[in-house]
């Protein structure tokens, strides 16, 4: 049995294929490879319509009648393929608007879409994708059901000519949170940071024009660059890999991405983020809190627990962030206390070493002259991975930069007694004993955490 699928043509009615691994009761499935394909017979088929009838787990087994055109293949593109395509001409980019012949039109060369956006998405998909596998149909006989595409890579060359990649394997770097070992399973939960995508064993050339399309769970994202195939035939002058890992990631974080301008306010104002402490289903239960009106506080309790979880391996960790070294004596004190419940004590300790840690940091970059406090919250943006090219990070540097000016930063009235918990109230003795309670404590250290992802 092949490991790439098999191509059938069809000749009278309909007619079933197994494909994509084996229904459970067909020898346990051990008579076909994850992306063989064969064709059913007699009693044999008459099970596995049953099957399909009363519906099996996933794509573990499935019995597809299909009607191919005549003389066409039905292509199952369950493992990987790679295809060789001509495209006749070169591709340029998608027209921003409609226009009579004559007129000048303005031309999208580049552009990442997501089936967040709805029918912008699909059409996209039906523009260029569509496109290509229009030619595969043409140029190899294959029809490649669209269902089948978990992932797709086309590198189009300035002569006209093409790759296809079907289902190609594919590998992320992450930044984790914990430590992990080799051939662990590691979960959403695990990841603070996506840094690049990867097609495994596969050169992308900065000369060629790429599409890419890609899967995370039931959500997909497209991106395209046409620009090297423009007349001044330029190259690519990013990191292709790196700027998918962000892509990757704005799908995988969708709830982090999708917050609206007057809702971040709201969190701002109550002193929250969306930190990358937290298990993903309590940020989600902060964002809906929020969204909803609710108190966010009224979720202290969980939050509480999950940093106390998170401190021991967050202390072992935090000795390798070379910024935090020389205020780690004081951090363990502060987690001694915040432990020991005496709150007050931990932030007196904390929120000052807050502002040394970012100013330790400034110094280690050289930068030891700005020394203002939009200066120290600006290092998050500055830290070496997060720079232009990363912009969707699940650590939300740019938001963060803002809750560092806004909340930790926080201005003060002096001529108020209200004023709420912040650096400034701390270091200028205007907080009141009331402040210091177990959720100033408790986002001094998720501040902290933060921070270490940023500076590692």
């Amino acid at each position: 049995m092949p490991r790439t699928p098999a191509l059938y043509r069809e000749r009278t009615g309909p007619r079933f294929f197994l494909g994509l691994g084996a229904c459970p009761d067909y020898n346990g499935g051990n008579d076909l490879r994850l992306g063989g394909v064969r064709e059913l017979r007699g009693e044999e088929k008459e099970r596995c319509a049953r099957h399909t009838l009363r519906g099996c787990r996933g794509l573990d087994a499935m019995a597809i009648p299909q009607y191919p055109e005549p003389g066409k293949s039905v292509l199952f593109a369950g493992g990987f393929i790679k295809l060789d395509v001509q495209l006749g001409c070169r591709l340029i980019g998608l027209s921003g608007e409609s226009s009579r012949k004559g007129e000048q039109v303005p031309v999208i060369p580049r552009e990442f879409v997501s089936s967040e956006d709805g029918e912008s998405f699909v059409r996209r998909l039906e523009e260029l994708p569509s496109l290509v596998l229009d030619k595969v149909a043409t140029q190899h006989g294959h029809i490649v059901r669209e269902s089948f595409i978990d992932n797709m890579l086309v590198l189009l060359n300035r002569d006209h000519s093409g790759q296809v990649f079907l289902n190609a394997p594919m590998k992320a770097s992450i930044q984790v949170k914990r430590a992990v070992n080799a051939g662990e399973v590691v979960s959403r939960d695990d990841i603070a940071d996506v840094r690049e995508l990867v097609f495994q064993d596969i050169v992308i050339p900065n000369d060629v024009g790429v599409m890419v399309l890609f899967s995370v769970g039931w959500r997909k994202g497209f991106y395209y660059d046409l620009v090297p195939l423009s007349p001044e035939e330029s190259t690519r002058d990013y990191d292709l890999n790196q700027l998918l890992g962000g892509y990757y990631a704005y799908l995988s974080f969708q709830a982090r991405f999708g917050i609206p301008a007057g809702q971040w306010r709201s969190l701002f104002a109550n002193g929250w983020f969306p930190f990358i402490t937290l298990t993903n289903r309590l940020v989600e239960e902060i964002l809906a809190h929020n969204r909803e009106g609710w108190n966010v506080d009224d979720l202290l309790p969980k939050v509480q627990a999950e940093v106390s979880a998170r401190l021991p391996n967050a202390l072992k960790a935090w000795q390798t962030v070379g910024a935090f070294g020389a205020h780690l004596p004081f951090i363990v004190k502060a987690a001694e206390h915040y432990e020991n419940g005496d709150h007050l004590s931990c932030i007196s300790v904390l929120f000052p070493r807050i502002e040394g840690i970012l100013r330790s940091f400034q110094v280690a970059q050289g930068q030891a002259d700005k020394t203002t406090q939009t200066d120290l919250a600006a290092t998050v943006r500055s830290s070496g991975a997060h720079l232009e090219g990363h912009e969707f990070s699940p650590l939300l540097p740019l938001r963060f930069c803002e809750y560092l000016t806004e909340v930790y930063f926080a201005h003060f009235d002096p001529k108020q007694t209200d004023n709420s918990l912040s650096r400034n109230t701390v270091g200028h003795g205007v907080a009141t004993a009331q402040n210091f309670d177990a959720k100033g404590a408790t986002l001094g250290f998720l501040i902290l955490d933060q921070l270490s992802y940023y500076f590692s």
